[in-house]
Parts: structure tokens; sequence; C-alpha cells
């Protein structure tokens, strides 16, 4: 669940933001915010499995 709200409050919307003051930016480029964001989202759900891995000692 977290890995939800940081993907969509602190990568999607910043990416979509930036993106859009690109001069020429098309709906492409902006659109580009959810794949970042999923992404981001999964390397976040790697590193946390990692850690949960790390912690049990398997």
């Amino acid at each position: 669940m977290v890995q939800g709200v940081v993907g969509a409050f602190f990568v999607r919307i910043p990416v979509v933001y930036l993106m859009s003051r690109l001069p020429g930016a098309t709906l492409f480029h902006i659109g580009l915010g959810t794949p970042v964001s999923s992404a981001a989202q999964i390397l976040l759900c790697v590193m946390a499995y990692r850690a949960y891995r790390k912690n049990i000692h398997i």
C-alpha cells in the first residue's frame, strides 16, 4: 500500500508535471508518468522483499 501512495504522489504526479512543462510536450510525454511510476513501485517492492528476507534469515 505504501508503494502505491509513493508511486502516485511522489513519482507519477511530479513526472507528469515536469513532462508537461517541457517545450513541445505531447500526450505521449505526459503519459510516461504511468510507466515510470510502475517501475518505481516495482523497485520499492523488490527493496522491501529483500529487506524482509534479510530480517527473517532464511
